[in-house]
């Protein structure tokens, strides 16, 4: 399960009023209906190369579309009563996403200085 945060809704409310849509909460958002899969609601499968972010104030379609397509996939599994187009801080939607979306893997550590494909042995006792 993630923990994604946002600080603004991200959408468009009843597909007319354009929220805050802080680009980084659009990445966010973007970032999570790319890991779900597309029986669940989200956009893995179908978005090979996800959407960029909008500037903040704006809501490129493709998000907003997926928004959509994910409220009205569990409105018809009876999990949200009412959608609105809209993934708001702390609630419903974004509480949803979090929970579908798989953990990131850890990220791997960079390796510094060159690497030896030569075995060389213990090293020498000096006596």
């Amino acid at each position: 399960m993630r923990s994604e945060t946002i600080e603004k809704p991200v959408g468009v409310r009843w597909r007319s009023i354009t929220e805050a849509n802080l680009a980084d909460d659009q990445a966010t958002v973007i970032g999570l209906l790319a890991d779900i899969q597309g029986a669940q609601g989200g956009q893995k499968e179908l978005w090979t190369t996800p959407p960029r972010a909008g500037a903040s104030g704006t809501c490129p379609q493709p998000l907003a579309e997926a928004i959509w397509t994910f409220q009205t996939h569990w409105k018809t599994k009876g999990e949200f009563a009412v959608i609105d187009g809209v993934v708001d801080p702390a609630m419903n939607t974004l509480k949803k996403m979090n929970a579908l979306a798989p953990d990131k893997p850890a990220p791997q550590p960079e390796m510094t200085g060159p690497v030896s494909t030569t075995h060389q042995g213990p090293p020498h006792k000096h006596e």
